[in-house]
């Protein structure tokens, strides 16, 4: 077995560059809430290597659906064929016989979906095994998991464990594209995921930014002038050089309510409302995003109110943040 020994500095550098976001698979062992991607297809093996290579100067991610549904050989076949990515997994599935796959030469990075495991002990032993075979400490994402105080909570907490535990962590965005419980049928308002991100920051905040929080980081660094793609708010985001998420049928989506790139070639955006153009976060939202416009948000009329707190409180913390420095 080839050790491969990557700091997670270079981890890092390897997730920030343009990306090709490959779901090879919609066949998960799970049924999270707020994921759209679950299904029955499962792309053959020479088209994953064939739009790797098509977008080889892209950083190609494999996140399924739950990767470690198709065994081992499969992504075998593709290592050997010259093709490099990484892999974003539950590892819920995980076996020894996945370590030829994480140790290849040309697997890049791995990052887990940690928050999946019931109990925070059980995912740590197993993490500190992945952590010894691969050589370096694979980023921890968690998702908010529910639009209830009792999810957010938990999933919170189970994230300061994973810090305190020296796991680096990522804490991702609620996009308005799962579905609520016992709601199927209804997508999430953006002004729900904005409630939500509303109580994420008290509590981020109060840790004092010890880990990464999306889209919070991102907005935060685009307001005190340090970058930030501020992505979902932007209203350009249909940008083949930042993402592109190919499904298993083969569609290509900067994000999945936006539509098919091959369909959709131009702005779909036609109008900012007067309004939005002298609102002190204009800036930031740009008259809501693309999202909002696709999936017909404009009458959540909640939308405005809780993400002005949000930018208020990002705005805040910066000019509080600029005074100490």
């Amino acid at each position: 077995m080839q050790q491969q020994k990557r700091t997670y500095s270079q981890l890092r550098w390897l997730l920030n560059k343009p990306s090709i976001v490959i779901k090879n698979t919609n066949v998960c062992n799970l049924s999270c809430w707020f994921c759209s991607t679950c299904g029955k297809e499962t792309m053959p093996v020479e088209k994953v290597k064939e739009i790797a290579k098509k977008y080889n100067n892209h950083s190609a991610i494999i996140i399924g659906g739950e990767p470690m549904t198709l065994p081992p050989s499969y992504y075998l076949d593709i290592l050997n064929s010259g093709v490099e990515f990484s892999m974003q997994s539950n590892m819920t599935m995980y076996g020894l016989e996945w370590n030829e796959v994480l140790t290849h030469k040309n697997f890049t990075g791995l990052s887990v979906s940690g928050d999946k495991f019931t109990e925070f002990h059980v995912f740590k032993g197993m993490y500190n095994q992945i952590a010894s075979v691969v050589g370096y400490k694979p980023p921890v994402l968690v998702v908010m998991d529910g639009p209830f105080v009792s999810s957010r909570a938990k999933a919170l907490s189970w994230a300061y464990l994973a810090y305190e535990n020296e796991f680096p962590v990522k804490i991702n965005y609620l996009l308005p594209t799962g579905f609520a419980k016992g709601q199927e049928n209804k997508l999430l308002k953006i002004s729900e995921a904005f409630s939500i991100y509303n109580d994420v920051f008290d509590y981020w905040k109060e840790k004092k930014m010890m880990f990464e929080v999306q889209p919070l980081q991102d907005i935060y660094k685009y307001v005190i002038g340090k970058g930030g793609a501020i992505c979902p708010f932007i209203c350009d985001c249909i940008r083949r050089d930042a993402m592109i998420d190919i499904e298993p049928d083969g569609s290509e989506y900067p994000c999945p309510p936006l539509g098919d790139l091959r369909k959709t070639k131009k702005d779909i955006r036609v109008e900012i409302d007067t309004h939005c153009q002298i609102c002190d976060h204009f800036d930031l939202c740009k008259g809501c995003s693309m999202r909002n416009w696709i999936v017909d948000y404009r009458e959540d009329t909640e939308y405005c109110y809780q993400a002005t707190r949000l930018f208020n409180k990002i705005k805040q913390l910066a000019k509080e943040e600029r005074k100490c420095s």
